[in-house]
């Protein structure tokens, strides 16, 4: 689904509910400061969410970040991954009235809460929000990559 967006490489799909489930493995180098993958939540280019790993101060950091219209990004979490290897797994889950967002470095690890945010921060309009994959490298030339072995969504009402 094209954005408009210059700024990502992002393939998404709509979502059917504001209560939903989705996971994606991400297999990741990071190499120079800027670049990121990860998953994300929109209406539209003023209205989104992103959850990522970007390569930030030489260090692996997930990455929380909204952006609401006339405003700029806000980064509601970051949290340096010291025993990131190349592996990531993420999940965004909806309970009750907010989304909650996971990760976690082993497939067979428990999964770690990073934060939670109202649904209404991205659903403003209470329509649903489209979901998708995305990369960028701050618009700097990369010839990196990122490898999204596994997407999954759920309906959860």
């Amino acid at each position: 689904q094209n954005t408009e967006n210059k700024e990502f490489n992002l393939i998404s799909i709509s979502a059917i509910t504001n209560y939903l489930q989705a996971t994606t493995t991400l297999n990741f180098n990071p190499k120079i400061n800027g670049e990121q993958a990860g998953i994300c939540l929109y209406q539209n280019n003023e209205n989104h969410l992103l959850f990522k790993l970007k390569k930030e101060d030489n260090e692996n950091v997930l990455v929380l970040q909204t952006k609401t219209p006339n405003q700029p990004y806000i980064i509601q979490k970051d949290l340096v991954l010291d025993k990131y290897l190349n592996h990531l797994e993420l999940k965004i889950g909806t309970v009750k009235e907010n989304y909650y967002f996971y990760y976690r470095l082993k497939s067979n690890d428990l999964w770690e809460i990073v934060d939670s945010l109202p649904i209404n921060l991205v659903s403003k309009t209470n329509s649903p929000p489209k979901i998708g994959l995305f990369t960028s490298s701050d618009n700097q030339p990369s010839k990196n990559y990122a490898a999204f072995d596994l997407f999954r969504y759920y309906e959860l009402k």
